[in-house]
């Protein structure tokens, strides 16, 4: 679901930043930092639950909140809300790799986090792919009634900001022609917005529900430690007395 949600925003907010604002850069580049912006409390901490739970719950109030934004939507009223995204998706990056990892014992730490990496990948993989379907669609209906030629609704399939180029494909649109395929655009850009709220809103009962808060600390610890100590000074004394029968040779 963290895949999923994540990978759809990152594909459908910037088209949605062309055809509205032309500020898709400014404004997305802002949320960037963020989901990594308190990875470091959080392993100090050593508690993981709260923030995984937290973070997902208001990732699907952002979520909720995107599907309402429109062509009149203020600059501010956006970049608010992408804000808000990317710091609750922080909240869920490393923490939720943690909690996977200290839910197993050690060995079988590394196969954890590949498939948790795989399950991620594959998450956003599925998305685009249901999102594509959605967002064609709704654009495909409105695009009907308007007698287009396929390359014309292939060249606004792939952008946006075509149907304010005339020279593109030969468009030459009518501003009520416009209209609806904005129309059209945003039914497409709240369909995908539907679904990332649907996928949050899963992922924050997972989370309640599925996830035990687990020391990150291991009754082994000390052993392994000390272990390593002494093969260290091992390896150091190794290294004087091969120096010393060295030069004495």
């Amino acid at each position: 679901m963290n895949g999923m949600t994540f990978f759809a925003i990152l594909y459908y907010i910037p088209q949605f930043l062309q055809l509205f604002l032309s500020k898709a850069a400014g404004i997305t580049t802002l949320t960037a930092p963020l989901p990594f912006s308190l990875c470091g409390v959080r392993n100090r901490t050593g508690i993981y639950k709260p923030f995984i739970v937290t973070g997902i719950a208001l990732w699907t109030i952002a979520q909720s909140l995107l599907s309402k934004i429109d062509g009149s939507s203020s600059t501010g009223k956006i970049a608010g809300i992408l804000l808000m995204a990317g710091l609750s998706s922080g909240f869920t990056f490393q923490t939720s790799l943690i909690a996977a990892q200290v839910a197993v014992p050690r060995h079988e730490m590394v196969v954890v986090t590949g498939v948790r990496n795989l399950v991620r990948l594959f998450g956003s993989t599925l998305t685009l792919a249901i999102c594509a379907s959605i967002f064609n669609n709704s654009l495909h209906a409105s695009l009907r009634p308007l007698n287009l030629s396929p390359s014309q609704v292939s060249t606004i399939l792939n952008g946006p900001t075509s149907i304010n180029n005339p020279n593109v494909a030969g468009l030459t649109l009518s501003a009520e022609d416009k209209m609806k395929i904005v129309e059209g655009y945003t039914k497409g850009f709240k369909g995908v917005f539907y679904l990332t709220v649907a996928c949050t809103a899963t992922a924050f009962l997972a989370s309640v529900v599925l996830i035990r808060q687990h020391r990150l600390d291991r009754e082994d610890d000390e052993l392994l430690k000390k272990a390593g100590k002494g093969e260290v000074e091992g390896e150091e004394d190794e290294e004087e007395w091969g120096g010393f029968g060295g030069g004495g040779s």
